[in-house]
């Protein structure tokens, strides 16, 4: 028997919310996952916000070192100055996107399934325009720098572009792993968004 089929309809007339609803099991183990992915993004949200404040105070600090100063300039002055101040207020708006889509998420709300793909869209392209930065413009900043500054400056400039790479990577796995999870079957009723399961 069709469980989503109507009792007082004709066998075979079909289940008008079949295509949102799941098994009630299925819809608790998505709740279960629902909450998993909420803590995360809270977590991410708040580390995000703290990274966002500690990378500024740190290309901010004074130092009178010339290779802190050196470095100091390239991330401060023509493109590569002006898509840090860009990235850096996009930054804390996907922090706070974040940390929103997480409660919301946490809390079994609607709110936090179009939150999340928010999230996960400006995100994939947030990473995407980095790594396009990275290698048009920082990372042959970064050799150049390291081909003038000594062994402390080519050791700088190799962890920096590892850590651009790393960076581009890790960045990409809560976006997938957002949409993958809002698009299962019976998300909707797992979020109160669709009627309850038969």
């Amino acid at each position: 028997m069709d469980p989503y089929q109507n009792p007082y309809q004709p066998p075979g007339a079909g289940a008008p919310y079949a295509q949102y609803d799941a098994h009630p099991v299925t819809v608790q183990r998505l709740q279960a996952n629902l909450k998993i992915l909420g803590g995360i993004q809270i977590g991410l949200g708040l580390l995000g916000a703290l990274g966002v404040l500690a990378s500024t105070a740190l290309l901010a600090s004074v130092n009178t070192s010339p290779v802190q100063k050196q470095m100091n300039d390239l991330f401060h002055t023509g493109v590569i100055g002006d898509w840090m101040e860009i990235s850096k207020w996009i930054g804390v708006a996907l922090a706070t996107t974040l940390v929103v889509a997480g409660v919301s998420v946490v809390r079994l709300r609607p709110l936090g399934r179009p939150l999340s793909f928010a999230h996960a869209g400006i995100a994939t392209v947030m990473v995407l325009a980095g790594l396009y930065m990275n290698l048009a413009y920082v990372f042959p900043a970064l050799d150049d720098f390291a081909r003038h500054g000594g062994v402390v400056a080519e050791a700088g400039a190799r962890g920096g572009k590892i850590g651009g790479y790393v960076g581009s990577i890790v960045g990409l796995v809560l976006p997938a792993f957002e949409l993958y999870l809002m698009t299962r079957p019976g998300i909707r009723s797992a979020l109160g968004l669709g009627p309850p399961p038969a």
